[in-house]
């Protein structure tokens, strides 16, 4: 049902593919870890909206969208982190908080 190709010395190999029920189970898994830091409720699959954050409009763009939009939780990838986190104290009034751990997928 999904698939990503490994990367290796910069090359993409081989197609690693997910079934449905692999897929579904870390849907469940990532909406009730939202879940658990209060967004009621959690995920598309359970019901929240999603906002995307577009950062090639600028920095000022990340932290206009994340206060406007009442941003209260943030998955990032992780090459986009630093830009994320040097916007997160303008950002302050609706964000839960920033978790210790990644998110058990």
């Amino acid at each position: 049902m999904l698939g990503r190709r490994q990367v290796t010395d910069g090359k993409a190999g081989e197609y690693v593919w997910q079934t449905y029920e692999e897929v579904y189970q870390k849907v469940m898994r990532i909406g009730s870890a939202i879940g658990s830091l209060g967004v009621e409720p959690a995920c598309n699959s359970q019901g929240i909206c999603y906002v995307p954050l577009n950062d090639t409009l600028g920095a000022n763009a990340v932290d206009f969208i994340m206060d406007h939009a009442e941003i209260s939780i943030a998955l990032v990838q992780e090459s986009k982190i630093k830009s994320i986190l040097a916007v997160v104290p303008k950002c302050t009034a609706h964000l839960r908080g920033l978790p210790t751990a990644n998110f058990p997928v």
